[in-house]
């Protein structure tokens, strides 16, 4: 029986064993980790869109609100065209509403003299007639930007929308 206990590894020295392995392993992972290129969090980028899509979706319902204003149809929409990007402008019920990108490239939504960031990182937001009574609204924006020289960048996603009404123009 003593012969068994002097050849043989003692339970606490291998559980010690493995404790010192998976602590080191653990702190090279850490390192590795910390050390290497930023890892991209999906949810940021369907975050980005989502916040598009509400945009979009703010600036259809202000213009299907300025097509029922019968009043002076004319005043009720109006785009002005800029270099990079257009300031839509839409008024309804005695209400104006601007929408715009700023300096720091936020689209920008103004109510009455006060502003509010819908959208982050976009580029631009344009208007373009279709027909007589529609318009395309069509937000670009610069995604995440990759690091490294060999992976394919994305230059621009672009999210439109197509408002159709009888009034609005």
């Amino acid at each position: 029986m003593s012969r068994m206990l002097t050849h043989g590894i003692a339970l606490d020295k291998l559980l010690i064993g493995i404790i010192a392995v998976s602590v080191a392993s653990t702190a090279i992972w850490n390192y590795q980790i910390r050390n290497s290129e930023i890892w991209v969090n999906p949810l940021l980028d369907s975050q980005a869109e989502e916040r598009i899509k509400f945009a979009l979706d703010d600036i259809k319902y202000h213009m299907i609100l300025a097509g029922y204003d019968y009043g002076d149809k004319d005043k009720n929409y109006a785009v002005v065209s800029g270099h990079k990007s257009d300031i839509i402008m839409i008024r309804h019920g005695g209400v104006n509403v601007e929408y715009r990108v700023d300096e720091n490239d936020n689209l920008v939504r103004r109510t009455e003299s006060v502003d509010k960031v819908i959208a982050e990182n976009i580029n631009s937001i344009r208007s373009l007639h279709t027909g007589k009574n529609a318009v395309a609204l069509t937000i670009s924006r610069a995604p995440y930007r990759h690091e490294r020289d060999n992976e394919i960048e994305t230059m621009s996603k672009s999210y439109s929308i197509i408002v159709e009404l009888d009034n609005l123009l």
